[in-house]
């Protein structure tokens, strides 16, 4: 089996070549909280509307309230009126209590979805630093190998020295 020699070049290609693949990574979830800002931006729009509409019933009981000061007659024409809104902000009420249960849920889901891209994240960053470890350990290994071997060659220098009389440089 050849073995495979890992230049710092190389190490050094491989390692940015892991940090592009978590940059995408990062874009994607860049990408996805831009459709999420989106998304609120829609729910925050439905909020306005429902404000603008709280505001034209506002205006109707006032104007309510100017009828029942000049016309008494009209009692019983009001009090359907109000049966109207009342069952107009019902409707307001159930569809302001979904919008709740929907962004409930949306947050939900947000949070799962963050926390598996979390573990994902660190399962890649774990993976890495054993990568680093590995190499490390190679490194620190040749290191070794490289300073035994030196001193082999200065012994066998001295011991050509010492029996032939020859230095060598």
């Amino acid at each position: 089996m050849k073995k495979k020699n890992i230049t710092i070049d190389g190490l050094a290609i491989m390692m940015k070549k892991g940090f592009d693949g978590v940059d995408k990574k990062f874009d994607k979830v860049d990408k996805k909280f831009e459709v999420m800002d989106k998304r609120f931006e829609v729910v925050d729009k439905r909020f306005d509307n429902i404000d603008k509409k709280f505001e034209v019933v506002d205006k109707r009981f006032d104007n309510i309230d100017k009828k029942f000061e000049v016309v008494d007659k009209r009692f019983d024409n009001i009090d359907k009126k109000f049966e109207v809104v009342d069952k107009r902000f019902e409707v307001m009420d159930k569809k302001i209590d979904n919008l709740r249960i929907d962004m409930i849920n949306m947050e939900e889901r947000i949070d799962r979805k963050l926390e598996k891209m979390e573990e994902r994240f660190n399962q890649k960053i774990d993976k890495l630093m054993t990568t680093l470890d590995i190499f490390l350990k190679r490194m620190t290994s040749i290191e070794d190998e490289f300073i035994m071997m030196r001193n082999d060659i200065n012994r066998m220098k001295k011991v050509i020295k010492d029996k032939l009389g020859v230095e060598l440089s």
